[in-house]
């Protein structure tokens, strides 16, 4: 069940219902062109947290109520040959979080969040069983969301608190976006190797790219 969605986001899933209805059609024209023709998948879902608001805590005088998430996520696969996979997906989420009156957050906006993920991967690249595959990714991010801190400013003339608001962004300026490059092969009886090369921020400039390399090799017993 859905809970305190804005108009945004159900306006946002109508576009995708009828979009959706008009790819299903297109997509029985290219049967005959690919294997297995392009599957698309939207679905809406519902998330609650207690303490926290998109795994982000807030403790002591900062600390935040329930949070309320509503996701939109679209998720597309085609198979051209029966070596090669393409598959995308794409997550909206828009989320309340309630203050409490004991915090100085005294208030936080509707966060909008995202995430997007392409992928393609080709079985027999080298050997019968060996898979290369590359995918681009944004991790979930807010991408647009405040909130309000309540600050003590001193005294008044009557000896009570005064208290001003800050107002404060907590969306990312520069969304991150990582690359993955990857092999995976069984070179042996129940062995099999896997190597990973990683690279963050490529579309941030002002941020220092980050390189990461991984082997792994795993051994059935």
């Amino acid at each position: 069940m859905l809970i305190a969605a804005d108009n945004s986001l159900f306006s946002f899933a109508k576009l995708v219902l009828v979009a959706f209805i008009s790819l299903e059609s297109s997509s029985k024209l290219f049967s005959n062109n690919f294997d297995k023709g392009l599957s698309i998948t939207a679905r809406l879902s519902h998330m609650e947290e207690d303490k926290t608001f998109l795994s982000n805590y807030f403790s002591g005088a900062y600390k935040t109520g329930e949070a309320r998430t509503n996701t939109l996520s679209l998720s597309a696969k085609l198979q051209p040959t029966t070596d090669i996979k393409l598959i995308a997906q794409y997550d909206q989420g828009n989320t309340n979080v309630k203050s409490l009156k004991d915090s100085v957050v005294s208030d936080i906006s509707i966060l909008k969040s995202q995430h997007y993920s392409a992928t393609a991967l080709k079985k027999g690249f080298y050997f019968k069983d060996d898979v290369l595959f590359a995918s681009i990714t944004q991790p979930l991010q807010i991408t647009k969301g405040d909130l309000t801190l309540r600050m003590a400013n001193g005294l008044n003339s009557n000896d009570s608190i005064n208290f001003v608001d800050r107002h404060l962004s907590i969306a990312k300026s520069k969304l991150e976006s990582e690359i993955t490059l990857g092999y995976s092969a069984d070179y042996a009886k129940n062995s099999q190797v896997i190597i990973l090369f990683n690279r963050a921020n490529v579309f941030v400039k002002s941020i220092e790219l980050e390189n990461q390399l991984m082997i792994k090799i795993n051994k059935k017993f």
